[in-house]
């Protein structure tokens, strides 16, 4: 999970139909607005703001695999169903491991332990959750290690004056530690690390540099690479250092 940034004002489907219905405005019926339209055009606003990625997860979301996450969720008692259509209680979220498409369309639905994100989350609105547009964008306060494992980064969490357990409750919250999610960060690690010991050339620097934040940066489509947290743990303090090149549109 990255900081990222929310979408400050509704898209243009959401605010007409808010306009339309006022106090009335429920979710459901926004749903089939303007024949789903509207529904979609929300949902791939918030997916371009984040760049292609799941706001907690960091897999590649589109169509078959994303829905519109409620931080706080419609079920809550107290701010549920008024937070239910107001563009700041609203990320990109994958669709938590319950849909996986193989290659002749097969779906299947893993077992409960390997589902995460907003289906792990559920109903839960928990005081401490973190949620990912209030996180610092530097450091980066979550780091991945090298068998796929994500944690709270104490010593960032410190930095930032953010309580290192607040951030493992929401790992474990989002359950981002399912085993089908550790797997491909590992993948991932190893991939970075059989890359970089082809590519890495000490008498040019610059080469290595260069791809380094060609792998963190948006590509000309505006979509990052999944897993970024991932990679930005296996470069470490040179991931840092290219992070805070301006301009900083990883966020």
């Amino acid at each position: 999970m990255k900081a990222i940034r929310g979408l400050s004002t509704p898209t243009s489907g959401l605010g007409q139909y808010l306009e339309d219905v006022g106090e009335g405005a429920n979710w459901n019926e926004f749903r089939s607005h303007n024949s789903g339209g509207s529904y979609r055009e929300l949902s791939e606003a918030l997916t371009q703001n984040q760049h292609g990625i799941c706001a907690y997860c960091e897999i590649t979301i589109n169509d078959l695999r994303r829905q519109v996450e409620h931080v706080i969720p419609q079920s809550d008692d107290k701010d549920g169903k008024k937070r239910a259509t107001d563009i700041a209680n609203m990320v990109a979220c994958c669709t938590g491991g319950t849909v996986q498409i193989h290659a002749m369309d097969r779906q299947r639905r893993p077992g409960r332990n390997n589902i995460s994100c907003g289906q792990a989350k559920g109903s839960k609105n928990v005081d401490d959750f973190a949620d990912p547009r209030t996180l610092p964008f530097l450091p980066s306060v979550l780091r991945v290690i090298d068998d796929g494992q994500i944690e709270a980064d104490e010593s960032n969490c410190k930095r930032s004056g953010l309580p290192s357990d607040r951030l493992t409750r929401t790992v474990d919250i989002l359950n981002l530690n399912a085993e089908r999610l550790r797997l491909q960060r590992e993948k991932q690690w190893i991939g970075l690390q059989e890359e970089t010991e082809k590519i890495e050339d000490p008498g040019n620097p610059e080469r290595i540099n260069a791809w380094i934040r060609s792998l963190l940066t948006p590509d000309e489509n505006d979509r990052l690479n999944p897993f970024f947290t991932t990679t930005r743990s296996y470069f470490g303090a040179l991931a840092e250092l290219i992070l805070t090149e301006e301009p900083k549109n990883w966020i």
